[in-house]
């Protein structure tokens, strides 16, 4: 799969194959992993599947499809897979909306990254979250890019309870890729301490409770992060702090 994602109990899993424009989920049996509901599938050639996320029940998911600029959530119905809510669209060209998702613990609130958003490249981050009118609103502001080639939205992350987000970027041109933490104060999401430097391609995944991150770098090196290596930093007096560092 081009994606995966198992949910917090680890009772359940969710793989995306963008090949196919498609999306499987599997559960535990006590002896084996079976299918979860039939194969979700996109419009052909948006690359359904390229980004998927799973709550802690494995019972809500999200899938990307940044070919089509397009991201759906499901929801579990005692035997099948049934849309929650709207398709939610961007129809900026190339904005690559879906690129990255994570959704919250209990599928209230989810998070979508637009790495090719503007014509420079900035990228936009997106926050969504359930409402009384049965669909998922825009929760603040997009998250707009810092400079171009930032390609915002690359990676995403969210803590448990959806009031911590992180992303990353690729290159942004004026200080190189970084990653970034914001919390949301009930009206909008504010960055977290500094970015975090980087060189191209950063992943982020965050813990729990949205106090520690780790920080992924595939490739290049600078004297903040080396090759493929992944740097976790925690939150102490001010945060980022850096913690540890792990290699592959």
């Amino acid at each position: 799969g081009q994606s995966v994602s198992i949910s917090g109990n680890g009772q359940a899993f969710i793989a995306g194959a963008i090949n196919g424009d498609f999306a499987q989920s599997f559960e535990w049996n006590d002896d084996d992993w079976q299918k979860k509901g039939r194969e979700l599938y996109g419009d052909v050639g948006s690359s359904f599947g390229n980004s998927v996320s799973m709550t802690y029940s494995g019972n809500v998911i999200a899938v990307g499809a940044p070919g089509g600029r397009y991201t759906e959530a499901y929801k579990w119905n005692n035997d099948s897979w049934s849309l929650r809510g709207s398709r939610l669209r961007n129809f900026v060209p190339d904005s690559e909306f879906g690129y990255s998702v994570s959704i919250s613990s209990n599928g209230d609130i989810f998070v979508v990254g637009a790495p090719g958003y503007d014509d420079a490249c900035e990228g936009n981050v997106y926050v969504y979250e359930w409402s009384e009118l049965s669909s998922y609103e825009q929760k603040g502001e997009s998250i707009q890019g810092t400079g171009s080639n930032d390609n915002a939205g690359s990676s995403v992350s969210l803590s448990n309870d959806g009031s911590i987000l992180a992303y990353g970027s690729y290159e942004n041109s004026y200080e190189g890729a970084n990653a970034r933490i914001l919390s949301w104060d009930g009206i909008s999401w504010n960055q977290i301490g500094k970015a975090i430097p980087g060189r191209e391609n950063i992943e982020v995944a965050l813990s729990s409770d949205g106090g520690t991150i780790a920080v992924g770098l595939p490739s290049n090196s600078t004297e903040e992060i080396s090759p493929r290596k992944v740097t976790v930093y925690s939150r102490k007096a001010s945060f980022p702090k850096k913690r540890r560092v792990k290699v592959p």
